[in-house]
């Protein structure tokens, strides 16, 4: 059997570490909080990838304090028929509960969203980033829905080398374009 050192994070994540790796036991009884603390840290912007969320995962901006900070968020709707709109009514009141944590904590959001269509029986991706100022870069284990109250273990890990994490970020880049280059607009919301 391999040993390996893990610590116990101290600052009440609910997270272990072993170097650039954040593994969380949903069996800790604590909520996990790495990502609202990595979310924290941000300056300039917060870009996240991630095809999955529910309007009560906004609450992950809550510890946000910067103000004139960009926030992108590219995910998909899932679109059953041509006249559904569910979908794009969730990612509305997911973009105001975000605006509004952030407005509680005296922030005027410069939050964009951007949508994948993904049709029935439609290929999308699954893994789930996370970028900070354009410099810090994660592969998140599960979606930010789980990031509030996780009912299983997942784990966070951050992308250190320089080439894989500028590819992670132009690969994030180049989906927000092919969005508006096939004719599907982002959920902007540019409000100051």
């Amino acid at each position: 059997m391999i040993s390996v050192s893990t610590k116990i994070i101290t600052d009440s994540t609910g997270f272990e570490n072993c170097g650039n790796y954040y593994y969380y036991s949903a069996s800790s009884g604590q909520p996990p909080r790495l990502y609202q603390q990595i979310l924290s840290r941000a300056k300039k912007s917060i870009d996240i990838w991630d095809p999955y969320f529910t309007v009560e995962a906004a609450k992950i901006f809550d510890e946000i304090t910067q103000s004139n900070i960009n926030i992108n968020i590219l995910t998909k709707l899932k679109i059953v028929n041509k006249y559904d709109t569910q979908a794009k009514e969730e990612i509305d009141k997911f973009a105001d509960e975000i605006k509004n944590i952030l407005r509680r904590n005296g922030i005027t959001p410069n939050l964009s969203i951007y949508c994948y269509i993904v049709k029935k029986f439609e290929k999308d991706w699954h893994d789930r980033y996370l970028i900070i100022d354009e410099i810090d870069a994660y592969l998140v284990g599960t979606s930010i829905n789980e990031q509030i109250s996780a009912v299983k273990d997942f784990g966070i890990h951050q992308i250190s080398n320089p080439s894989e994490r500028d590819f992670i970020i132009q690969k994030m880049k180049a989906c927000k374009e092919s969005c508006n280059h096939r004719g599907y607009n982002p959920i902007g919301y540019h409000r100051h």
